[in-house]
């Protein structure tokens, strides 16, 4: 954590590794093919809180590192004020 002019910053990480199997017969291999395979995934984020009733944050991941054929990522906003 780090204090700066207008509160204090919170930067964070991390990553994962994923393993998988999946397998099925009949109606389901149709819907879930077989799979069996590991792949990574990283985050980042930050926490800055402006004072003791305010605070801003903001993250993303991408996952699929290492896989063929899958990715997913996405980012999240928030806000919060307290009153």
């Amino acid at each position: 954590m780090f204090d700066v002019r207008s509160g204090t910053l919170e930067l964070w990480g991390g990553a994962s590794a994923i393993w998988s199997h999946t397998s099925g017969s009949g109606f389901v291999s149709t819907v879930t093919p077989d799979y069996e395979g590991g792949r990574a995934r990283v985050e980042l984020g930050l926490d800055h809180a402006f004072s003791t009733n305010r605070r801003f944050s903001a993250s993303t991941f991408y996952d699929g590192i290492g896989a063929d054929g899958f990715e997913s990522y996405g980012l999240s906003l928030g806000y919060e004020m307290s009153f």
